[in-house]
Parts: structure tokens; C-alpha cells; sequence
């Protein structure tokens, strides 16, 4: 992810716009240190359609049938 500049964002941000859609998300920071990331819509989406309950994000889980050995006390 590359780090921007609020002034460096503002004056090019057709480039960071570009940046966002072809490498992923982007993050800007402010003078006072505070950051923002800007993601794509697709994306942003994505995110907003992830499961709301435990248990339907675990059936989902790109982890769903990984083997974890017990542990041995």
C-alpha cells in the first residue's frame, strides 16, 4: 500500500484514483498525523456483504477444514 501526502493526494489525484482501482487500497496522511485509506467500491462492497453472525462467517472462513491438532496438557 503506498502512502500519500494529503497535498501529494490533492494535487494528483487522478494518478492515486488509478493507484486505488489497479494496485489496491491507498492511504492518505493528514498534517496532524490522522490517516484515511481509500478503497475501490468494489471493495467497499465486499466488505459491506461479509457475514454479520460467527456463525456464518465460519463457513465462509477461507479457513473452513484447516486441520489444528489438539493440544496435549
Amino acid at each position: 500500500m503506498t502512502v500519500w501526502t494529503l497535498q501529494d493526494a490533492k494535487e494528483n489525484f487522478a494518478e492515486l484514483a488509478q493507484q486505488v482501482l489497479v494496485v489496491g487500497e491507498q492511504e492518505i496522511t493528514g498534517e496532524d498525523g490522522r490517516r484515511v485509506t481509500v478503497i475501490a467500491s468494489a471493495e467497499l462492497q465486499r466488505l459491506r456483504q461479509q457475514p454479520q453472525n460467527l456463525a456464518d462467517f465460519l463457513l465462509v472462513s477461507p479457513l473452513r477444514g484447516l486441520h489444528i491438532p489438539e493440544r496435549n496438557e
